[in-house]
């Protein structure tokens, strides 16, 4: 069983900073990385014992902080790039 998630969601340019920070304070849960500016396509590199932490995190930041995450779907992947 492969262990590596990647959680791809877009969110508004405004708020990647924010959500970048909040991440980072939560050393394990999950790497976020920008994969195009453009779109404000965003990726999660987390595992199988943290993507349910991490989408529990995103749905958080939707319902209580008002941040507009969309398109989220998780694949499982062998690599982190």
């Amino acid at each position: 069983m492969e262990s590596n998630r990647k959680i791809y969601f877009n969110m508004n340019e405004s708020d990647i900073s924010y959500v970048s920070q909040l991440f980072e304070s939560y050393e394990g849960i999950g790497l976020l990385r920008t994969i195009n500016t453009t779109t404000t396509h965003m990726c999660i590199y987390t595992n199988v014992w943290m993507v349910e932490k991490c989408l529990a995190l995103m749905d958080n930041l939707v319902k209580k902080e008002g941040i507009n995450i969309f398109n989220i779907h998780v694949e499982i992947s062998s690599t982190v790039e």
